[in-house]
Formats: structure tokens, sequence, C-alpha cells
């Protein structure tokens, strides 16, 4: 079998995923659960259950929120840090795009943070399922 490909598809099948995207252990790539759209379900199994009963292992995925939090934890700037930890995390997406917006040590570094953590998620899912793969 193939190592599966980290690529720019695959990172960017992480952020899309809230259940939409499994992985085939027999054939090494990611499904879209809508090629399952024909499937009846036995009585008293989740989708989730059935889908792992066939060698389908749940993708990971990241939310804005997790990122956030992560990031806001390298910021040097301890009071710009602790205002962006203190937030809920139902405001924080909007605070946080004011503050990146208006604070450039905020700015500076998020994208290459934000792929470089999306990746290393990825890379950890990898590892915790025992899937090889390659980097591209």
């Amino acid at each position: 079998m193939q190592d599966f490909e980290i690529n720019t598809c695959s990172l960017e099948c992480v952020w899309k995923n809230k259940g939409q995207y499994w992985y085939s252990a027999s054939k090494g790539k990611l499904v879209d659960v809508d090629a399952f759209a024909d499937i009846v379900f036995p009585p008293n199994t989740t989708k989730s259950q059935y889908y792992i009963s066939l060698g389908y292992i749940p993708y990971v995925s990241v939310s804005e929120t997790e990122i956030i939090r992560a990031y806001a934890s390298t910021i040097k700037n301890k009071r710009l840090a602790e205002v962006l930890g203190n937030i809920e995390d139902k405001d924080l997406s909007d605070t946080f795009w004011k503050y990146y917006n208006a604070y450039s040590e905020i700015s500076e570094g998020y994208s290459e943070f934000e792929e470089k953590y999306v990746k290393n998620k990825l890379v950890s899912w990898c590892d915790e399922n025992g899937i090889k793969y390659s980097i591209k």
C-alpha cells in the first residue's frame, strides 16, 4: 500500500473536516462521506460505528479556536497573550482578528504557525493510527 500523502489537499481537509472525511486503511486515502450516500445503515448502529466496522478511521480535524488558543500561548507580549487567553470561545475569533489587524506582533507569525500546527496535528494523527505517510 502506498503511503498517505501529506500535501496541500490533505491539509485543507483537516480544516474542512467535521466528520466529512474518513481515512480508508485498505486504500490508503481519504474518502468523503458523500461516497456512502446510498448505504443503508444497520439498525441500532451509528454512521460512525458502521464506517469503523468497514475499516475506516475518522480523519483529524482542527478548529480555528484551537489554533488561535495555541498561537496565543506563543505570543511574546504577555499582556496580549493573557488577553487572548481569557476570551470565551464564542468571542475568540472576532476578537483575535481585530487584534491581528492592530498588532504586528500577532500578524507577523500567524500564517507560518497555523500551517505548521495543522501539519503537526496531521502527522500526530498518522502516528497515533499507525499510518505510514510522506510529506510533499
